[in-house]
């Protein structure tokens, strides 16, 4: 987006078997998404939300992942404010028919989840 661009700012923590694993900060197009904070309330979920308001179902375009120290605000929310490092996701999610909806960071907590790396073998 280009600066002066009104977005929404979406910031949700997830948890795994009731530990805190995950913060996630969402930043998605305004013009795109009207009375978002509204759905969102209703529907609690942003890829439901965005699925059933709005008709996006969005797809990943990329994806970057990396090894951090978070700011301490993260890491009050997810470790305590232990600032150890932690696996950041970043990601550009479109819609099916290309746009740009979402730029999403993700910081997970290696000590709840596992990373794992899967690749296949490219057939030129």
């Amino acid at each position: 987006a280009e600066p002066g661009t009104a977005v929404w700012v979406v910031e949700r923590l997830f948890d795994v078997n009731g530990e805190t694993a995950g913060f996630a900060t969402s930043i998605l197009l305004h013009q795109l998404l009207p009375g978002l904070a509204r759905a969102l309330a209703d529907d609690g979920s942003l890829f439901t939300t965005l699925q059933r308001r709005y008709g996006i179902r969005l797809v990943r375009s990329s994806y970057r992942l990396s090894f951090e120290v978070p700011s301490q605000a993260i890491a009050d929310h997810l470790t305590g404010g232990d600032r150890g490092p932690l696996w950041l996701a970043e990601s550009v999610n479109r819609s099916h028919d290309g746009k740009p909806i979402e730029y999403s960071r993700t910081y997970l907590r290696p000590d709840v989840l596992d990373v794992v790396f899967e690749m296949e073998e490219s057939r030129s």
